[in-house]
């Protein structure tokens, strides 16, 4: 049974070289990639982008894990080398991150353009119904005006 320290600061120093290797792919992802190629229909592009930025993390992040290793952390040393265990790992994992991050970017964008759409025939609608009753209640340059002829 492996016991790691978890509870020592080095781990947690550890831990973020990679955290934000994870979050500087998924900030890539939904705030360059997805705006840029994916809404403008260049899929192809799209998918070669996101798979090698995803290479491009994989290999830093298996460099990081090298050099933890190197420098005597054990929780690192099974997943410091370029073995193809190690990329599928890596990239599975990386993989459903993005995914994951993407899902819940459709989905607030999905609710944000519901809200814009529903606030916009909010807006005709009033729009039309002021129109309706300025057609209904006639305004009193809109009367003829009868007058005494003596």
């Amino acid at each position: 049974m492996k016991v790691y320290m978890v509870t020592t600061p080095v781990f947690f120093i550890e831990f973020l070289g990679t955290l934000f290797l994870q979050a500087a792919i998924v900030y890539l992802n939904i705030y360059l990639l997805i705006p840029r190629l994916l809404f403008a229909r260049k899929y192809v592009y799209y998918a070669l982008s996101l798979c090698f930025s995803i290479a491009i993390i994989i290999v830093v992040t298996i460099l990081i894990n090298k050099v933890y290793s190197h420098f005597g952390s054990k929780l690192y040393a099974n997943v410091s080398t370029f073995t193809l265990h190690n990329l599928v790992l890596f990239f599975i994992d990386i993989f459903y991150l993005v995914g994951l991050t993407t899902g819940i970017k459709f989905v607030k964008d999905s609710l944000v353009n519901r809200q814009w759409m529903e606030e916009k025939e909010k807006q005709y609608l009033e729009t039309e119904l002021n129109f309706l009753k300025t057609q209904i209640q006639p305004t009193s340059s809109s009367i003829p005006s009868i007058t005494c002829i003596r």
